[in-house]
């Protein structure tokens, strides 16, 4: 299996945070190509293939801590002993076959196929899997750190208001109040979230302004924009509910596909 990464543009601003800057296209337009930076078959571990580590790709992927691609059958006996995670979030899924899976939160179950694990570890936990059936057992899980807030800078701190902010979001210098940031969402410099709910990895650029909207996934939010402050200005380009709610989603020519890992299926 190959694996390939492809950078966004990046502004360095202290040598370890950087803010993602994106810019909008013409709707039908194709992008420019990017360079392939880096590619990677993994690190075979039995029927772990690990491709992406802290050490590694990591460090150009943040926030992901570790990508596993698990690929094995029950006369392979595949099977994880209980082993501890601690301060992250695992996300599993299961692409083909069964996983019995138990944590020591009291939880236990059967996995099907096309099914999707979410545990938080925040605390500590321990669990194990094993495949069940009579056939292969394929997926793969990624695992984020917890959420991070950075720049304690006069006009630039990054903070969260009566908001829930998942694992693997980072807010960069912006500001969330009053909003739901679900896994893998960031926040740059001098931007302002209220009352919205952003759907696992939408990036909001710079100098931005959302107010009461909702963002589909894996949406792109070029610098400058200002959603839900007029809302004539919001009905011509997105869907505005009666109530004044703003939907956004990748249909709308405003934003640019993700640039970053693609995944290897819709979850």
């Amino acid at each position: 299996m190959s694996f390939e990464t492809i950078p966004s543009q990046s502004f360095a601003e202290d040598g370890a945070m950087v803010d993602m800057k994106t810019t909008a296209q013409p709707s039908g337009s194709l992008r420019g190509t990017r360079a392939i930076v880096t590619r990677t078959s993994g690190r075979q571990h039995g029927p772990v293939n690990r491709l992406v580590s802290p050490a590694d790709l990591g460090e150009m992927l943040k926030p992901f801590v570790f990508l596993d691609y698990f690929d094995s059958s029950v006369e392979a006996e595949m099977r994880f002993s209980m082993h501890p995670h601690s301060g992250l979030a695992t996300t599993t899924v299961l692409l083909e076959g069964e996983v019995e899976y138990e944590d020591t939160t009291g939880a236990s179950g059967i996995m099907p196929a096309g099914g999707v694990e979410w545990m938080n570890a925040g605390r500590g936990v321990w669990h194990d899997g094993r495949a069940r059936g009579d056939g292969p057992v394929r997926g793969y899980q990624r695992q984020y750190p917890p959420a991070k807030f950075v720049f304690a800078e006069k006009d630039r701190m990054g903070t969260a208001l009566d908001s829930i902010v998942s694992n693997g979001c980072i807010v960069s210098g912006g500001t969330v109040k009053n909003s739901i940031l679900s896994p893998d969402v960031r926040v740059n410099s001098y931007s302002e979230v209220d009352s919205s709910i952003l759907f696992s990895h939408v990036a909001v650029g710079r100098h931005c302004r959302v107010r009461r909207c909702i963002i589909d996934r894996n949406v792109h939010l070029p610098e400058g924009t200002t959603i839900g402050y007029d809302t004539e200005a919001d009905r011509s380009r997105y869907f505005v509910t009666d109530s004044g709610i703003t939907v956004v989603t990748r249909d709308y020519s405003l934003f640019e596909n993700p640039v970053t890992v693609d995944y290897f299926t819709s979850e």
